[in-house]
């Protein structure tokens, strides 16, 4: 439970309050959250592993065919798989596969801040891994559609997040294209399968909050130096006086998609840019077929460190403009090198951290400032222009409604307080209570709570 970024930060009691609220549940609770059963534990735990398990989270394409054909697909037993292919499902599946159908995020308040594409709550997640036939014991299988999947990628984080068990998780090497290179048959036909009750308040070790980067922790992070922040995005650094217009009314707007949606652009300090992620991935041959595939694990780190300069001791932090493609750079290096690198999506990415700034003079309306007392959130002061220039201001004049706003109701003063972690202490209430968070106490202190 405790966060990593925070290895080497101030002094944060919650953290020490989690621990010890997380073994009361381990051990009054019967192992679990607030739900019941254990996930991996059932009444009856067969003898004898699922056909073909592996300890890798990748998978091949064989692999996965024999498990279809040993009727293990969507079947009614313990031990089963549940294949997901969270895009474009209709163009063609493996036979059995669901269409992981969940929202890649959704709005939250995340400390001062109402973001959008923030990872699923509780009962989001809940309502997805029911409506998959997941349940207690499934092995779930992502097939991407072809690299990057950013809506893929986003599915394994949240995976992640929700602390389902990593062993438990698999991701078909090189997705449909590599399924089909061997051959192997896809339909365009449905499997329904039967909704189950299973929840995230089941499993028994809680979220898994060093899969994610809150607001409070990027900072924290950046600022401490604990972190390697990971840009996975070009957009958000790219931005010279070139590519922006200024408008009659002395205002800026960047290009779509690019500063149309933030304040100032820049590169958080200390970071590296790895634009659209094609040093973590490769080609090879199937059947003769080239299809490209995860970068082995020496292939990986040599990129990481020779290429990027990445210090690996230290936490990588990926992000990008709006959190999708950042999932994109944390799912291979977490499949791929998760024993020995810490890695984290900053699902915030640069739509928010990109709009907290105190400046007042390089942002026309009020409403997109923080006031006075809250100068501890402002993220500009940890940003250069990748020069190591200031960050570069723009006010996108035409897109003011897209810019994430403060929300200052309650909102802590600092990074550094307790309860500054909004989201991560709602969904440790989730989970501690099943969803019935009346009175829960939280990860906090025991008692607080589409683009790239």
């Amino acid at each position: 439970m405790i966060r990593r970024v925070f290895k080497h930060a101030k002094s944060h009691v919650f953290l020490f309050t989690a621990i010890v609220l997380s073994c009361f549940v381990l051990t009054a609770c019967g192992g679990g959250g607030g739900g019941g059963d254990s996930y991996d534990e059932p009444e009856a735990q067969p003898t004898t592993p699922i056909t073909g398990q592996v300890d890798n989270v990748l998978i091949d394409a064989p692999t996965l065919k024999a498990w279809l054909d040993a009727g293990l697909v969507n079947s009614d037993a313990f031990e089963n798989v549940v294949i997901l292919q969270p895009n474009s499902y209709s163009g063609g599946h493996i036979a059995g596969t669901q269409e992981w159908a969940a929202p890649r995020g959704i709005d939250r308040i995340d400390g001062p801040v109402l973001s959008g594409n923030m990872v699923l709550d509780g009962e989001a997640m809940d309502d997805a891994i029911q409506a998959a036939g997941i349940k207690a014991g499934s092995t779930i299988v992502l097939v991407p559609t072809g690299y990057p999947d950013t809506t893929t990628d986003r599915a394994y984080l949240m995976f992640r997040y929700w602390g389902f068990p990593k062993e438990k998780i698999k991701v078909l090497n090189g997705g449909l294209p590599a399924w089909q290179a061997y051959g192997y048959d896809v339909t365009e036909a449905a499997s329904p399968v039967a909704a189950s009750n299973f929840s995230v308040a089941d499993l028994p070790g809680g979220p898994d909050f060093d899969a994610r980067a809150s607001l409070s922790e990027a900072i924290v992070g950046v600022t401490e130096e604990t972190v390697v922040p990971y840009n996975t995005y070009a957009n958000t650094s790219n931005v010279t006086t070139a590519t922006i217009t200024e408008t009659l009314d002395g205002s800026y707007n960047g290009e779509a998609g690019d500063g149309g949606y933030v304040i100032f652009q820049g590169l958080m300090f200390d970071g590296v840019t790895d634009n659209m992620l094609a040093g973590l991935r490769t080609t090879t041959t199937i059947e003769g077929t080239e299809v490209t595939v995860l970068k082995s694990a020496d292939e990986m780190r040599s990129f990481l460190v020779d290429d990027l300069g990445v210090d690996l001791s230290k936490t990588i932090m990926t992000y990008c403009r709006a959190g999708n493609l950042a999932s994109s750079g944390f799912a291979p290096i977490d499949i791929v090198l998760g024993s020995e690198v810490d890695v984290m999506t900053y699902d915030g990415s640069w739509s928010q951290w990109g709009s907290l700034t105190t400046d007042e003079t390089v942002v026309p309306s009020a409403a997109y400032v923080l006031p006075d007392g809250y100068s501890a959130w402002a993220t500009d002061v940890l940003t250069s222009d990748g020069a190591g220039g200031e960050p570069f201001y723009l006010y996108p004049a035409d897109n003011t409604t897209a810019i994430q706003q403060p929300f200052f109701f309650d909102a802590p003063l600092s990074p550094y307080d307790e309860g500054a972690n909004t989201i991560e202490d709602e969904d440790y209430e989730y989970w501690y209570y099943g969803g019935d968070e009346a009175g829960a106490p939280s990860a906090g202190d025991g008692g607080d709570a589409g683009g790239c």
